[in-house]
């Protein structure tokens, strides 16, 4: 192998292994946070949670 390959499969698996870890965020949050969290309110107090996450998430630095 040279070293060109080396450093192609060495970011191919870095590239694998963020997208698994940004996906495993992604899935925690739906599971938890949406369908635990906001299962448990009423629809009103549910709205309005989701509207503030929103809110929040827009005025976020990385966002």
């Amino acid at each position: 192998m040279t070293t060109i390959d080396q450093l192609l499969f060495a970011l191919k698996l870095f590239t694998a292994l963020g997208c698994s870890l940004v996906a495993g965020v992604l899935f925690a949050f739906s599971t938890f946070v949406m369908n635990d969290a906001l299962a448990r309110l009423q629809p009103k107090e549910g709205i309005a949670a989701m509207q503030s996450i929103n809110i929040t998430g827009d005025q976020s630095v990385v966002y």
